[in-house]
């Protein structure tokens, strides 16, 4: 009977047969923790791509004070929030100082008429002043910069 049950092999066929199951479990499992991983990578990259912002923003909001000193006069405070901001533009983007200097009249003709149409000196000097103590990352933050000072000292509307 010894003989019988060695020369069928019954012991070695459940083995052959684990083995496939086996792969295909091993095969599962590292394509899972690939998803895994690939899954784990994009939102620690979303998380700091929103971390990011969400230092941005507050910086912008931390630069939105007010000077010392405040201008006495609306269209003087005007006049300097363009003058600052024609400053801002040629030091932060120095390699377009001739597309710079072409458009300078018109942009700072708008820009003292947009504070002019706020008609706040709270909300002049606040721009000015952002606009001077901006550092180099918000370069291209020139609209939020101008919208947290009108957000923080404009006027309310009524109602």
């Amino acid at each position: 009977m010894a003989v019988l049950t060695t020369a069928c092999g019954g012991g070695s066929k459940p083995a052959e047969e684990k083995k496939p199951e086996a792969t295909a479990d091993t095969k599962v499992a590292a394509l899972d923790d690939a998803v895994a991983k690939r899954r784990a990578a994009r939102e620690a990259k979303e998380q700091e791509a929103k971390d990011a912002e969400a230092k941005k923003q507050q910086q912008i909001k931390d630069l939105a004070t007010l000077p010392e000193k405040l201008p006495k006069k609306l269209d003087k405070a005007c006049d300097e929030v363009a003058t600052v901001q024609d400053a801002f533009m040629q030091k932060m983007f120095p390699d377009q100082a001739a597309k710079l200097a072409a458009g300078k009249a018109k942009q700072m003709a708008d820009t003292k008429s947009a504070c002019m149409g706020a008609g706040s000196i709270e909300v002049a000097a606040c721009q000015a002043k952002a606009l001077t103590d901006a550092p180099q990352e918000l370069r291209k933050e020139i609209p939020a910069l101008l919208s947290a000072c009108i957000e923080k000292y404009g006027a309310k509307p009524a109602g």
